[in-house]
């Protein structure tokens, strides 16, 4: 695995995730750096390290101390290492921001793909497809449809450009 490819990956993520936000209507509930409170707390309790208060969290978290999660919880998950760029870019993004097993799902969906850029395309297609019906079963998730899919278009944009 290319650490390298990996920081790269997840700079582009940070990007899109930001800081702190705390939306009622966000199921993940608290989050910054798009790790959920109680995320960044187990993952301290497995360090052996004390939980963070809310306020701790919203303002003292660092992308250095969140890049760890990020390897081991959605980059390893689904990249085994051979996982062509631009492929293990939105791969990843989507582990993220949909979760790992919606991730291997795209990523076994579009497996017959002729090459990496169609089957990074065809990844991004199917997580516009599952936005919109996320909202289709919760309208009140429409609040962040317009995110969700300037967040895949803007990634696709920066893929064609061969940004990442």
């Amino acid at each position: 695995m290319s650490m390298e490819r990996f920081e790269a990956c997840l700079a582009v993520t940070l990007g899109f995730e930001g800081g702190f936000t705390d939306d009622e209507n966000d199921h993940g509930g608290a989050t910054n750096l798009g790790i959920e409170y109680r995320e960044w707390n187990a993952w301290k309790d497995s360090q052996g390290l004390p939980e963070s208060s809310l306020h701790d969290f919203a303002n003292d978290l660092t992308a250095a101390d969140v890049e760890p999660i990020y390897l081991k919880n959605y980059w390893m998950p689904v990249n085994d290492g051979t996982l062509p760029g631009p492929v293990d870019m939105v791969a990843f993004d989507a582990a993220v921001l949909e979760g790992v097993p919606k991730a291997l799902e795209y990523l076994n969906d579009t497996a017959g793909a002729p090459d990496a850029p169609t089957r990074a395309a065809q990844m991004q297609a199917l997580r516009t497809a599952h936005f919109r019906a996320i909202v289709a079963d919760d309208p009140t998730q429409n609040v962040f449809l317009v995110g969700w899919l300037n967040r895949v278009n803007e990634l696709s944009a920066m893929i064609r450009a061969g940004q990442i």
